[in-house]
């Protein structure tokens, strides 16, 4: 009985290690990383830059443990499956070959990270791939052709990378493909036929590169796909709407907007297969009314055919086919016709119709019960008469943008606009406009920029605009505003922007001004202004624009004025272009971080968000000014513009050197004044100065040679001062002003002034010429002492060389003797022969 119980308890002990080491031995073969696969996890650690310690659990035998991979566990060996690498911000200049030895890899995630080179080709050796994602890196180079044999491919995502050439064929035959997407690359050439072939692809998204070529004429759209965005490309030609989309009973979202395509809109009405969500044909030529087809889509959310040269008028069915529509932009095109919004889609945030045609009174035929959540209201530079509608007030309530600017609207302004408790911008310039300002727009809490300019506009600013504390940029100018500026206006902390120029307004500059810490721009030109300049203007940090031009200023310049600090250092991305005032980008200048205040899908709340999107900008801050001899619109003033006009005041006294200090300053204007003495030539250091006028003052003396070296300089003006001695000519730009530029300076002598002593015309290569007569003139001249030193070193060169070469000099002298000798006797056998 002993026996039997000690057998059985060795056999118990023996199957209990049998199975424990079996169970070690599973283990380990379940979990241990397959060698090949763990060299090629080192490999790509070495090639690695990780900075941020994410890649350090990557030691050890087993990397089925590391941080990022994962193994199956269901199969022996435990090979590597998934490699999840994405935002680790690891940084490389290429990626190694040797990720194609992870043959058993179905998901691969490397996306946002700081990858360079390009897509290793070894990739097309990992059959079982599944998903790929390298968005959001710096590769290059072309897609290898390779990745076509990965026939088990659901997902290929390469968008926001550096990649170049064609879109490989061999990719639109893999059968599995559900998403591609390419967008944000370099790649060029055509659209590959192999994609209309493809019954399983979902999403082709090859917005952002520089694709080229024509799409052909009878390509139809797979009707499996979803979402197809061409947009932002270089194709050419022209697509049938019918023959492209016939059999795209899928499709939600369809992108073709700046993809160089025309689109053709067939003349016969046809009915859709499919719902679009997403229709954006922005900058498509389509040349006609707007395509019926689109009544058809009564799911569709965003629709956008701005920029797409569409004629005639507003549909009727335009108001009231989709009850999903949340944004309409048709603007940019040549609609007419009077503008009757007869109903709007209880969903729909933005309405956009700016630069059109649009005639007649504006009119809002709606229900007042019906519920609206419109929040941006864009009819800029159209031909709209009339009054602004009351209603609008009840009606659009949620209101946040609206932009009725460059259009013949007439009559007061609604005193209802001051209850649209969510407005943040009021844009209402370049109209007929009279009457008062509506004290009521001051219950405007919300509002961050009011534009009444170029109106008829009449009376006191009114005070109650000093409770708009989140103001960020007035435009009062051009109006007929009479009286001071309102003490109260010292209360908006957040102004950027105060223009009141061109108005009647009286009293001195207020001292307040001084306590806007974040204004940029400043301008109170052509008003009745008097006294002295503050000193404390010349304190203000972020000050770029000082426009004090046409007031009844008198005094001296403060030294303040001369250390603004925003202009003291150059700014290289400064924008100096002047632009016109019709069809410009529509932008919206935001808060203070220099963000832009966007219209996105907003359901939840009633105001808008402030994001920086570059595709929703619609308003951008702007400002005429008076350079270069004539008025000038220049945008994007907070991208660096910089200008100080003080011209035609009663301003006196000598310009300091300090003025030098201004290197990031523009444009100068300080004419019709009374500034004498000296012109200083430190304004050579003014390296961005595009404009400088210093007309119709007292100035003497020689003008500085150093203007010549301001590389920008386009615009002089010097004329009717006492200014004397000779135009320096010097740098590339002095010698192109014409004598008006010098014209009323009486002692100024030289080209142009005197034209016979201008050179005549060189090419730019040739060497400049030398006015020796007038170097001469003034006693000294360093070509004549040059050329007496030049005689001097050549004469010394040729007795040093006699010197000391014998043979030389044997040679010389030998060859002297014979043309005496000759000559000699030449004139003996003439004496002979006489």
């Amino acid at each position: 009985m002993a026996v039997r119980t000690n057998n059985l308890c060795m056999f118990t002990s023996l199957s209990v290690l049998y199975c424990s080491f079996f169970s070690i031995i599973l283990f380990l073969s379940v979990h241990a990383c397959s060698p090949t696969e763990s060299r090629a996890l080192l490999s790509l650690k070495a090639a690695f830059l990780d900075t941020h310690g994410m890649l350090k659990s990557w030691e050890g035998d087993d990397c089925c443990v590391w941080l990022g991979v994962h193994c199956d566990e269901m199969e022996l060996g435990g090979h590597v499956t998934e490699l999840n690498l994405g935002n680790f911000r690891l940084l490389s200049k290429h990626i190694p070959p040797q990720l194609g030895n992870l043959s058993s890899l179905r998901y691969l995630d490397l996306h946002k990270n700081l990858l360079q080179g390009p897509i290793p080709s070894s990739l097309g050796l990992l059959t079982n791939l599944t998903y790929i994602d390298l968005s959001k890196n710096m590769i290059s180079g072309p897609i290898p052709p390779s990745l076509g044999n990965l026939l088990s491919l659901i997902v290929l995502d390469l968008h926001d990378n550096q990649l170049e050439g064609s879109i490989p064929f061999s990719l639109g035959k893999i059968s599995t493909l559900k998403s591609l997407s390419l967008s944000h690359n370099k790649m060029s050439g055509g659209l590959p036929l192999s994609f209309a072939q493809s019954s399983s692809l979902l999403s082709l998204d090859l917005k952002n590169n520089r694709l080229n070529g024509s799409i052909p004429s009878l390509l139809t759209l797979p009707s499996s796909l979803q979402t197809f965005s061409l947009s932002n490309n270089n194709m050419t030609g022209t697509v049938s709407d019918e023959v492209l989309l016939r059999n795209s009973s899928s499709l939600q979202i369809l992108d073709l907007s700046h993809s160089g395509l025309n689109i053709h809109i067939d003349s016969t009405p046809w009915i859709p297969p499919f719902q679009l969500q997403i229709l954006n044909f922005r900058s498509c030529k389509i040349g006609s009314p707007i395509p019926s087809w689109i009544s058809t889509q009564f799911k569709l959310e965003n629709l956008d055919l701005s920029d797409a040269n569409l004629v005639e008028d507003l549909p009727p069915w335009l108001w009231n086919f989709s009850s999903e529509l949340m944004s309409l932009n048709l603007s940019n095109n040549h609609l007419e016709g009077p503008l009757t919004i007869t109903s709007i889609p209880v969903p729909l945030l933005v309405l956009d119709l700016s630069v059109n045609e649009l005639s007649g009174p504006f009119l809002l035929d709606i229900h007042m019960r019906q519920l609206c959540q419109l929040q941006v209201l864009l009819l800029a530079h159209n031909k709209i008469k009339g009054p602004i509608p009351v209603s609008l007030e009840t009606i659009a309530s949620p209101i946040a943008f609206l932009d009725l600017s460059n259009n013949q609207l007439r009559g007061n302004i609604p005193v209802a606009l001051g209850n649209l408790q969510y407005l943040s911008v009021l844009n209402l310039k370049n109209n007929s406009l009279n009457g008062e300002i509506p004290a009521s727009l001051g219950k405007l809490s919300a509002l961050v920029m009011l534009n009444l300019a170029r109106n008829d506009l009449e009376g006191e600013i009114p005070k109650e605009l000093g409770s708009v504390t989140q103001l960020e940029s007035l435009h009062l100018e051009k109006n007929n505003l009479q009286g001071l500026l309102p003490l109260s206006l010292a209360q908006l902390s957040e102004l950027q922007v105060l223009d009141v120029g061109e108005n009647n307004l009286i009293g001195n500059i207020p001292a307040w001004i001084a306590n806007y810490s974040s204004l940029q721009v400043l301008v109170l030109r052509s008003n009745s202004l008097t006294g002295n300049l503050p000193p404390r203007i010349g304190g203000m940090a972020k000050l770029r624009v000082l426009d004090l031009s046409s007031n009844l200023l008198f005094g001296e310049i403060p030294n303040t004025y001369l250390n603004f600090s925003a202009m003291l250092d150059v700014n290289e991305t400064m924008s100096v272009l002047g632009e016109d005032r019709v069809r410009r980008p529509i932008i919206v200048k935001g808060n203070s971080r220099s963000e832009y205040i966007s219209y996105g899908a907003l359901r939840d709340s009633p105001r808008l968000r402030v994001v920086r999107d570059e595709d929703s900008k619609y308003y951008i801050e702007g400002l005429d000014i008076i350079t270069k001899g004539s008025e000038l619109y220049y945008s994007r003033v907070f991208s660096g513009m910089t200008c100080i006009d003080l011209a035609n005041n009663g301003l006196w006294g000598h310009l300091p050197m300090k003025i030098g200090n201004l290197k990031g300053l523009m444009f100068l204007n300080l004419s019709r004044n009374s500034f004498n003495g000296d012109i200083p030539g430190s304004m050579g250091s003014l390296s961005r100065l595009e404009s400088l006028d210093l007309s119709l003052n007292n100035f003497s003396g020689k003008i500085p040679f150093q203007l010549g070296s301001l590389d920008y300089l386009g615009y002089l003006n010097l004329s009717y001062n006492n200014l004397s001695g000779v135009i320096p000519l010097q740098g590339p730009h002095m010698i192109t002003f014409g004598k008006t530029v010098f014209s009323g300076n009486p002692n100024l002598r030289g080209c142009p002034l005197e034209s016979w002593k201008c050179s005549p015309p060189r090419s730019p290569h040739s060497p400049p010429t030398i006015a020796v007569n007038e170097e001469a003139n003034q006693g000294f001249s360093w070509y004549l002492l040059s050329i007496g030193w030049s005689i001097a070193a050549g004469f010394c060169a040729v007795v040093l060389a006699l010197i000391f070469k014998v043979n030389w000099r044997k040679k010389i002298f030998d060859q002297m003797d014979r043309v005496i000798a000759f000559l000699l006797g030449e004139s003996t056998n003439r004496r002979c022969s006489s």
